[in-house]
């Protein structure tokens, strides 16, 4: 029988089939065969329904009325003693949805220990006119008593988020034009102004998130040159762009405000040496405020803030540096 039904050899890892590396490269083919046919399905469909630029417009006119994008829509910065305005993310990003035919976003391109390349981009699929800007984003974590690396997957997300969000504002703002983002912020502004609320309570609110970034109620009053009872709409609106180019990180707490140089301690008798100093309870509750602000972050209820937002916060902040020090020791651990 042997001679008609011969015995089979025995199968050595030798001659069994590469069958994870062949099964590699057919999964690897078909997602990229997968993701040419959506880029390009995404380009014919751009071609058969281009944008009506003038109902566009009126989306975006539409838009610019809601006081609450009005009121993140424009940041503001300093630069060389003069105040430059434009048009924040999330102005461009309602913009881009009404314009249409829009893709943009970032990506990371390589990664090492120390650094990350990342390139933001925006991609006008109905002309095909792409804008770019790669860049390196140091993996490190910058605080007043030295700087080490970061490892946690999560930090270095937020970091390269945060650094490619000005980047992306940048590539959109090169593809619209500009006298439809000119004439969205000038809605908004109306808007704004339209919608101000000046009733001691939206007051109030607006004091309380400027204290949860460092800056208080007397920095703001030494800005404005008045006091807080005697705003007017425009300053609130002021007010509002400058919180939103700190919290943005497109500008620090020192580029707007200028903290008062603490005055000489005075001895004090024993009688009163209980009483604390006015610099001490503002130090007490700048530091109560930035800790509640960070069991927020962590609680995921501070949409659209970083962890690295809040470390340039605390860092300019003004508080001790073994204040700040426990506030960033806070922020980095892992407990919730």
């Amino acid at each position: 029988m042997s001679e008609f039904f011969p015995t089979p050899a025995p199968q050595t890892e030798s001659n069994f089939p590469a069958v994870n590396s062949v099964t590699t490269d057919v999964i690897a083919n078909v997602e990229s065969s997968k993701a040419i046919a959506e880029v390009q399905a995404s380009l014919v469909i751009a071609k058969r329904f281009p944008r009506d630029e003038q109902k566009a417009v009126e989306r975006i006119k539409n838009a610019c009325c809601r006081a609450s994008l009005a009121n993140s829509a424009i940041y503001s910065y300093s630069r060389g003693g003069s105040s430059i305005t434009g048009a924040s993310i999330r102005l461009l990003e309602a913009i881009k949805c009404a314009w249409g035919n829009i893709d943009s976003g970032w990506r990371e391109l390589e990664r090492n220990n120390d650094r990350a390349i990342v390139q933001a981009y925006a991609w006008d699929k109905e002309t095909n006119t792409k804008e770019e800007r790669t860049f390196e984003v140091p993996l490190i974590r910058y605080t007043r008593k030295g700087s080490y690396k970061l490892s946690d997957p999560r930090d270095i997300y937020e970091l390269e988020a945060n650094n490619a969000s000005r980047r992306v504002r940048a590539c959109l703002q090169a593809l619209i034009p500009a006298d439809v983002i000119e004439d969205a912020m000038q809605i908004c502004i109306e808007t704004q102004k339209a919608n101000v609320d000046m009733n001691p309570e939206a007051i109030k609110k607006l004091l309380n998130a400027f204290e949860e970034i460092g800056v208080s109620k007397e920095m703001i009053e030494s800005r404005l040159q008045r006091n807080i009872g005697a705003l007017e709409a425009g300053h609130v609106i002021q007010l509002r762009s400058i919180y939103r180019s700190i919290v943005d990180g497109i500008g620090k707490v020192q580029d707007f405000f200028e903290e008062k140089e603490k005055p000489e301690a005075i001895p004090e008798k024993p009688a009163k040496a209980e009483k604390a100093s006015s610099t001490e309870k503002q130090e007490e509750k700048t530091f109560k405020t930035l800790a509640g602000m960070i069991d927020k972050f962590k609680a995921g209820k501070l949409e659209g803030t970083t962890a690295e937002n809040i470390a340039e916060m605390i860092t300019n902040s003004g508080l001790a540096s073994a204040n700040q020090q426990a506030l960033l020791d806070k922020l980095n651990s892992s407990e919730i």
